[in-house]
């Protein structure tokens, strides 16, 4: 049919955008279409800029504004100017890394949803990835990356899906409450030692 989505939920914060646009904008790659963000609020100078860089990112076709968050600040104007050349249409690398959505879950469980995102955010300080969910494991996306996240939850509706695509060499790290992972956190100080 030609046509795409386009979400309204963006704000300032980065991280958040990133995990409230990503799984649209994977989806929508996987399935030869297109997306485009809207916000769902004001936003500040800086946002403009999160918002421009995270369409730009994540493939958007389309970067949609209201006109006060942008012409109603000279600081947002002066800041959208210069982020605006890395506007365009391109297709961005993807990612080698996914995290895994359990939406089947997440209804009546508020805290599993608030979990997934804060942990997508926790990853993308990491890593670029991109979210997929049981729809698109399904259809066989998991083919695109190397490694799949999977936060704590009851087994997920496509359990043997991933089981096989493990078997053919995926790497699966599931959380587990029993030892809560701070993705962040320094292990040890000094150096990283090189690879």
């Amino acid at each position: 049919y030609g046509a795409g989505i386009r979400i309204t939920n963006e704000g300032s914060d980065y991280a958040s955008n990133f995990a409230v646009t990503r799984e649209v904008a994977t989806a929508t790659r996987f399935y030869h279409t297109f997306c485009g963000f809207e916000p769902a609020s004001g936003v500040t100078p800086a946002g403009t800029v999160a918002r421009t860089y995270n369409a730009v990112a994540s493939g958007a076709r389309q970067l949609h504004t209201y006109l006060p968050n942008l012409l109603g600040n000279g600081d947002a104007v002066t800041r959208w100017r210069a982020s605006a050349s890395l506007l365009g249409v391109g297709a961005p690398a993807i990612p080698r890394l996914a995290v895994y959505l359990p939406r089947e879950h997440w209804p009546g469980h508020r805290a599993l949803l608030d979990h997934s995102y804060e942990m997508t955010r926790a990853a993308r300080r990491l890593a670029d990835l991109d979210l997929v969910n049981h729809n698109s494991v399904a259809d066989g996306i998991l083919r695109q990356y190397g490694t799949l996240i999977v936060p704590d939850s009851e087994p997920i509706m496509v359990d043997d899906t991933v089981q096989a695509w493990v078997r053919d060499g995926g790497r699966l790290l599931v959380e587990s409450k029993s030892a809560p992972a701070d993705l962040v956190a320094p292990r040890r100080a000094g150096a990283a030692p090189a690879h």
